[in-house]
């Protein structure tokens, strides 16, 4: 199971839990079970951190705009990485990334 949370952060996210349950050769609900009984979130959560992570660590080595980040970062439009991103860091993008946000002083 270890090595499906290292798979995850190797793909940054980008692999459903489909195809992570037929590298195991189990159903999904199993992997799902045994998934969260190892990591403590579920496989779908996980990845959706791991990469909203790898959208962070983009920012700032590239001169991406924040679109363009959210795209190749995997993410379906530019809603959904703001979702994400309010639902993990507490601020919208733009905010958090002119340094407004509460919280963000580690970045400096």
């Amino acid at each position: 199971m270890f090595s499906s949370i290292d798979y995850i952060i190797q793909t940054k996210g980008l692999i459903n839990v489909e195809a992570l349950a037929d590298q195991y050769t189990c159903s999904v609900r199993q992997f799902e079970r045994k998934f969260k009984e190892y990591s403590g979130f579920s496989p779908k959560l996980y990845s959706r951190i791991i990469r909203f992570q790898a959208a962070l660590s983009e920012y700032g080595n590239t001169g991406q705009s924040l679109t363009e980040i959210a795209y190749a970062c995997g993410y379906y439009d530019q809603s959904h990485f703001i979702h994400d991103f309010k639902e993990f860091s507490g601020h919208h993008p733009r905010h958090y990334f002119l340094k407004n946000g509460e919280g963000t002083e580690w970045r400096n």
